[in-house]
């Protein structure tokens, strides 16, 4: 792992995990694994060892005919999905003993209703009131001064019909950054793809990754709204904490690089593949499985079985993921790459 990228990964976790766990994480992360028997040498202790995988960020893989036994770091998407798992439980814990002591405070004491108003001097928030989350979340959006960036899953608890429509929010017509990141499902939805090329038409940039953690709303690096369960209906928490804020942008840019554009153009100057060819080669390239592609292109497996055994020729490779390794190293896919020799 380059120098840069395991910056990247202090950057994300240090918010989230004691000083004493950071280190030996991102070490272990640089590298992968380590023997066994050398782990503890290498990581600073058996306690160490033990926290790691208490925690969720590492895990011993058994001997193996092939392989001795092994100490491996937790991929860090995992390990983000584990953290953010944690702190959800702890502000649930917190929110129930912040309601008990309401309550005995009531006892002895009239207690004023509070307005509308948004105190911010409570760093972390708990809401369970459905409509208190929506005017919320409304609130956040219509506020951001710089950016707004969520990850977006088609989890919602209920079904999608024909009449649900939203609209683009006012931000996209007034010229902040707004990006959002969906899981395969959603667009693959006609309803939820509607909607999301209504955003895209406003000015929202879109990328998408087979499946998504969680859903996520952020603004201005400053606040960040998660929801208490998948579906988002057991309620939210709000953390102003600029640690933990600054840590979920950062993992939220680490998904943004890995995602693909939603109906990003056409093949690039140079690239000999048909636009329909690209189109197969970008679904491809997002791993998505045969059946789900044919679906999504709205084509039969004979005409899609053809465009791939088009592509394979092209690029001289045997696979289709071998196609795609190829294409994305000729930078035939987002742009990136070696070029288009």
């Amino acid at each position: 792992m380059s120098e840069e990228s395991q910056g990247s990964v202090e950057r994300i976790v240090r918010p989230f995990l004691p000083d004493e766990l950071v280190g030996p994480y991102v070490k272990l992360h640089a590298v992968g694994r380590v023997p066994k028997h050398e782990a503890e040498e290498f990581l600073g202790g058996p306690e160490i060892i033990k926290e790691l995988t208490d925690r969720g960020l590492a895990h011993h893989a058994p001997h193996m005919p092939e392989a001795p036994a092994t100490f491996r770091a937790t991929t860090i998407d995992l390990a983000m999905m584990t953290i953010v798992k944690e702190l959800m439980e702890e502000a649930t814990r917190s929110h129930e003993r912040l309601i008990e002591g309401y309550e005995k405070l009531s006892e002895v004491k009239s207690w004023p209703r509070t307005g509308d108003g948004q105190c911010r001097d409570h760093l972390v928030r708990v809401i369970t009131d459905p409509e208190e989350i929506m005017r919320l979340s409304l609130t956040m959006i219509n506020s951001a001064q710089r950016e707004w960036v969520s990850l977006e899953t088609l989890d919602c608890g209920m079904p999608l019909t024909e009449d649900f429509v939203v609209s683009a929010p006012p931000v996209l017509r007034e010229g902040l950054l707004v990006r959002a990141i969906y899981d395969q499902a959603s667009v693959d939805h006609p309803v939820a793809s509607a909607n999301l090329q209504r955003s895209m038409a406003a000015g929202e940039q879109a990328r998408v990754l087979p499946t998504l953690p969680m859903k996520m709303q952020l603004i201005d690096r400053s606040a960040v709204m998660l929801p208490l369960n998948a579906t988002g209906g057991g309620g939210a928490v709000l953390f102003y904490a600029e640690p933990i804020v600054c840590g979920l942008a950062e993992y939220f840019e680490m998904l943004w690089l890995r995602g693909v554009p939603v109906g990003c153009a056409g093949p690039p100057a140079g690239c000999p593949l048909t636009e329909d060819q690209h189109d197969v080669l970008r679904l491809l390239v997002q791993g998505l499985p045969h059946k789900a592609i044919e679906h999504r292109l709205q084509i039969s497996e004979r005409t899609l079985t053809r465009r791939v055994e088009a592509i394979m020729k092209i690029l001289d490779t045997r696979s289709p993921f071998a196609a795609g390794a190829a294409a994305q190293r000729r930078g035939w896919i987002d742009g990136s790459g070696e070029g288009n020799g």
